[in-house]
């Protein structure tokens, strides 16, 4: 049987040049140098390690897809958070809901692209001082209401009155904050999601009314989801009272 002896300064091969284990007891071997068994130990450790550093990677990807899925799914169905603060300005408050003018009520974090508020605030032509004038009665004459003033409005259900530019802005503005959703995350409430709105909006653009013309009425809401048959009806109401304002008529 073929077999090798192990010397100190090396192992020799066979005939063949291939190294054969030796199963004879009296074979020399030199046990203080093993050159295959010492390689096949690095190797073995080389792999244990590869193996859990592999493992450690996958658990951490693992890990991350998870959170971004998440992510993903809480940006994707934003209208299961509400947009109501409540029945009064003191459980708005505590709601921590802010007034949104651009919304034309109050509304929570969530429900609120303050960016895009802050731009239609800016939006005010100069012709009005570069801010939006709010009304108490149909007069222009009449002291012009602050932001503020505006937004108590929702405790006593009190009406306002603002300019047609108010108008036609605010469907700009809402339109641009829907478009923003996909990134912003921001829920879109349902009193202006959807094509009543949209509907609403693209009958106000065919008005032919001055910008400066006082014949947009609104409400202060505490319920931005609250897009009932009652809504519907004020904004025909409202649509109406401008149409007619245009023709110098009444309504």
């Amino acid at each position: 049987m073929l077999h090798y002896q192990v010397r100190h300064m090396g192992v020799l091969p066979d005939v063949a040049g291939e190294y054969v284990e030796s199963k004879h007891h009296n074979a020399e071997v030199d046990t203080y140098d093993h050159p295959p068994a010492a390689r096949y130990g690095k190797d073995k450790h080389w792999k244990s390690r590869l193996v859990k550093v592999t493992l450690c990677a996958l658990a951490v990807w693992g890990s991350v897809n998870i959170i971004w899925s998440l992510g993903d799914a809480l940006r994707t169905h934003p209208r299961e958070l509400s947009c109501r603060c409540g029945n009064s300005i003191a459980e708005a408050k505590k709601n921590h809901c802010r007034y949104d003018p651009l919304q034309l009520g109050w509304a929570p974090p969530h429900c609120r692209d303050d960016e895009v508020t802050d731009a239609f605030r800016r939006a005010a032509p100069a012709i009005f001082g570069h801010g939006w004038p709010y009304y108490e009665r149909q007069d222009a004459n009449s002291p012009i209401l602050e932001e503020h003033d505006v937004a108590s409005f929702a405790d006593t259900g009190q009406v306002y009155y603002t300019v047609h530019a108010h108008h036609l802005a605010h469907c700009m503005y809402i339109w641009m904050k829907e478009a923003r959703v996909p990134e912003s995350g921001i829920v879109m409430p349902k009193r202006f999601s959807g094509d009543g709105h949209a509907e609403h909006c693209a009958s106000v653009a065919m008005i032919n009314s001055t910008l400066d013309a006082l014949v947009s009425v609104s409400s202060v809401s505490l319920d931005l989801d609250a897009h009932s048959e009652q809504s519907r009806k004020f904004h025909a109401l409202q649509t109406l009272r401008e149409d007619a304002d245009e023709r110098g008529g009444h309504f």
